[in-house]
């Protein structure tokens, strides 16, 4: 005869949740027990909903994603990378997180950002068990503002009386933080 019998759930997921009966029967009747399986997973990724950007700040906001892995979120990560630049992770923990009323969106602003850069912000949910996938990445670009360095090596030279030669060198494409004109 056989001392125990079991059932094995290999990567198991939500598809198997559910609650359990084993039964033992024999002619003069059956005893049950039952047990309920939750499956804990990483939490679904949020949605970006919107990006607004000064020239040095963005306030990215976004929607919480439906299924957290049965668990209560514990922070989201925001990821803000910018090309040439070194790639910024900002933590929002959920009990410090601006939420809305419903508490369904959540609101960081991003700051210390270069004016007229290209940025591309990404977001993670996190439980307990670590970090679900990311959200579809979001790109936005800083506002322009006035260039922070002069033109290099400013001169006037005269070459007559009525002629004057004036010259000057590039400004840094890092100070430019726009289009230049002129």
């Amino acid at each position: 005869t056989m001392a125990y019998s079991r059932l094995e759930i290999y990567y198991s997921t939500q598809n198997d949740m559910g609650i359990y009966h084993c039964t033992a029967s024999n002619p003069v009747g059956n005893a049950s027990q039952s047990v309920l399986l939750t499956v804990y997973e990483p939490a679904d990724p949020p949605h970006i909903l919107t990006a607004i950007a000064t020239t040095n700040t963005i306030l990215v906001t976004w929607r919480w994603p439906q299924f957290t892995g049965w668990l209560n979120l514990t922070r989201f990560d925001v990821r803000l990378q910018a090309p040439i630049q070194p790639v910024m992770t900002t933590r929002v923990h959920v009990n410090s997180a601006a939420a809305d009323d419903n508490g369904n969106t959540t609101t960081v602003n991003l700051t210390g950002l270069r004016p007229f850069s290209n940025y591309s912000i990404t977001v993670w949910s996190v439980n307990v068990l670590g970090q679900g996938p990311a959200s579809r990445p979001f790109y936005i670009q800083t506002e322009p503002t006035a260039p922070d360095a002069a033109p290099r090596a400013f001169t006037a030279h005269g070459i007559n009386g009525s002629t004057v030669v004036l010259s000057w060198g590039k400004v840094p494409d890092h100070n430019i933080n726009g289009v230049l004109r002129g």
